[in-house]
């Protein structure tokens, strides 16, 4: 059952730990009470890391980001496109924006996040926007960030909205994918001043499955491009990029939202595991080193 939590934990939702609490959504199904309709499956809660205590921030929610001083937490609503609500000091405010994976910058008071841009049954996901808090200002960052075409993703209604803030919140990253469908823009945005650059452009072996992506202390982008965990230079566009793992079968960069990390989790999938064919491994960012955890069963 650990195994399976633990999983559910890192890589189905977006988690932050402090050392009170761990905050992250969970399944109905995981907390042992059945789903409703097929978008109302999770809820936001905050765990002690001894797992003794739970606590519910909002129910029919996802949890996405937590303040440094953990005042604040940004949570989206189920669906995703819908509002983006604030809590603070015990309230849930409900702010003017219809979006998801809003997340605090530099400024705390203010937010980036994604927003649909048609109101389709299956949304695009093709604008980035930052928000102040305290002067209900909306900007545009960027839009056409992601084209759901089936040469990419699976389905259309499989892209998943991500990007990554830079360790000091100053900055982001996000995939641009060109029309073309056979490669890949990544840009940085400055949040401050809204403008964007393409840092380069690389083969698209991003699948719908593996567009999680870390940025490290040295300034890299850890990825997983195919079936291997690859880091990009931030700064140096014509650097390029440099594969970390070599593993005979598919691996995948497993998620969060903390930027001071000494590991990275990947999950790396093994066949011939029988019953748990998926196994845990972690890269040391200092040393470059790789090593096995262990295996869980996948449930989702």
């Amino acid at each position: 059952m650990k195994k399976v939590f633990y999983f559910t934990l890192i890589t189905t939702f977006c988690f932050s730990q402090s050392e009170d609490w761990i905050y992250t959504s969970l399944t109905d199904e995981s907390l042992g009470q059945p789903p409703g309709a097929p978008w109302d499956y999770s809820s936001a809660y905050m765990i002690s890391p001894d797992g003794e205590n739970i606590e519910l921030i909002m129910h029919d929610a996802q949890f996405s980001d937590v303040s440094a001083d953990q005042s604040k937490i940004l949570l989206s609503s189920n669906p995703s496109y819908g509002p983006i609500y604030l809590y603070e000091n015990g309230s849930i405010d409900t702010l003017d924006l219809n979006g998801t994976y809003p997340r605090f910058t530099a400024e705390e008071n203010v937010i980036v996040y994604y927003s649909p841009g048609d109101q389709n049954d299956c949304p695009e996901l093709n604008s980035l926007y930052k928000y102040s808090i305290t002067e209900d200002l909306v900007t545009q960052i960027s839009d056409s960030l992601m084209e759901c075409s089936p040469p990419v993703f699976v389905s259309p209604c499989s892209c998943l909205p991500l990007f990554i803030l830079s360790p000091d919140k100053e900055k982001l990253m996000f995939y641009r994918y060109t029309s073309q469908n056979d490669s890949i823009d990544i840009m940085i945005a400055d949040i401050e001043t809204a403008e964007t650059i393409k840092l380069r452009k690389i083969e698209n072996l991003i699948s719908h499955r593996h567009n999680v992506s870390y940025w490290g202390q040295d300034d890299y982008l850890y990825m997983t491009l195919g079936d291997q965990l690859f880091k990009v230079n931030s700064t140096n566009g014509d650097e390029a990029p440099i594969q970390l793992t070599f593993f005979e079968t598919s691996s995948t960069l497993l998620g969060t939202n903390d930027s001071y990390l000494e590991q990275l989790a990947i999950s790396v999938y093994n066949e011939s595991s029988g019953m748990n064919p998926y196994e845990f491994w972690f890269y040391n960012l200092t040393t470059g080193d790789i090593s096995y955890y262990h295996d869980y069963e996948y449930t989702s």
